[in-house]
């Protein structure tokens, strides 16, 4: 199985390199299409670069990542895990969303199961997927609200939801832990 890690940055991204390493560690075989603006064009171009990514990607199996991502080992494998043992999962990402996000915006579990929590949303620093969710459901065709607007566009072609783990596999180096150095998370 071959697999697709996309991500889109910003120049001078000051996580993209321990982004990069911590992937490149787990998953020695796979492809990486990753685009650098050098000038940040915001969220309504992002769906965009990620699907000009997608187009150049070759994996039955694609991530779809920020760049200020940590990974730890088994991310992949229990996440195809879970794509496999539920057919009613569209998506996964390694991190636990209970309760994340603003009020309007909050994910709401749906189904707690034995391996997975199915949401109604989750959020998009890390998505696991097929490659045809993605040929089904083109990510540049959402323009706002990324993560809840896929979501709901995903919901209404395939009749699936994403699911989250209930352990993170993944840090997001935001909010603390934005001020430290790569040296200090490995």
């Amino acid at each position: 199985m071959k697999v697709s890690v996309l991500i889109c940055s910003v120049y001078a991204s000051r996580f993209l390199a321990a982004t990069m390493a911590s992937l490149m560690a787990l998953l020695r075989e796979a492809e990486f299409h990753v685009d650098v603006e050098s000038v940040p064009t915001g969220l309504p171009q992002t769906t965009k670069r990620f699907q000009r990514l997608f187009d150049g990607a070759r994996g039955d199996i694609i991530i779809k990542s920020d760049d200020d991502m940590l990974y730890s080992p088994g991310f992949l494998r229990e996440s195809i895990a879970i794509l496999q043992n539920n057919e009613d999962v569209a998506y996964v990402t390694p991190v636990n969303n209970e309760g994340m996000g603003k009020p309007a915006g909050r994910v709401s579990v749906i189904e707690k199961r034995k391996d997975c929590m199915v949401c109604d949303h989750v959020g998009g620093g890390c998505w696991i997927f097929s490659r045809s969710l993605w040929e089904c459901v083109p990510y540049s065709s959402v323009t706002s609200a990324l993560d809840l607007s896929f979501a709901r566009a995903v919901w209404r072609k395939t009749n699936k939801r994403p699911a989250c783990t209930y352990y993170n596999r993944v840090r997001h180096l935001n909010g603390r832990e934005q001020g430290k150095t790569t040296e200090q998370l490995a």
